[in-house]
């Protein structure tokens, strides 16, 4: 969390379904992130990332997108941030806040890697930085294909 006491911008992260974009002004932060709070848990269904992009629509907010790991399920789970950014207009109409754990961080760790699926999120992230990765790249499970439709 960063709130300005000079000329330079602040921002915070709020987590899950906890803090407005106009409270974070109201507080004295310039930009106000939301946290969906899917990355770390298996069980967390997808559809969450469709309610997340709704409500930070909603409430004037950016997207963090957190990287929980290394290990293939955390890939996809990043490669699925993605995609909903593809889908609902967070990857182009919105600023991004990353969480990629302690230093030197996952996303290194996946541009060092020599295995080609950890690799390639290096590659997802520059495209979805860039505005190009392409949401078909990514299958989604069953339990959010309404919400697909109406992101």
């Amino acid at each position: 969390m960063t709130r300005h006491f000079s000329a330079l911008p602040g921002a915070r992260r709020a987590l899950y379904a906890t803090i407005s974009a106009k409270s974070a002004r109201r507080l004295g932060f310039d930009l106000g992130c939301y946290q969906p709070n899917y990355a770390f848990n298996k069980t967390v269904p997808d559809a969450r990332l469709f309610e997340a992009a709704r409500t930070a629509k909603l409430m004037g907010m950016c997207i963090e997108l957190e990287m929980g790991g290394a290990e293939d399920w955390n890939v996809e789970r990043m490669k699925k941030y993605y995609a909903a950014g593809a889908m609902t207009g967070y990857m182009k109409d919105a600023a991004h806040m990353y969480y990629q754990g302690s230093m030197p961080g996952y996303f290194f760790k996946a541009y060092e890697s020599k295995e080609p699926y950890l690799h390639s999120v290096y590659n997802d992230t520059y495209r979805f930085i860039k505005g190009t990765f392409g949401a078909d790249e990514v299958v989604f499970g069953g339990e959010n294909k309404e919400d697909e439709k109406n992101a």
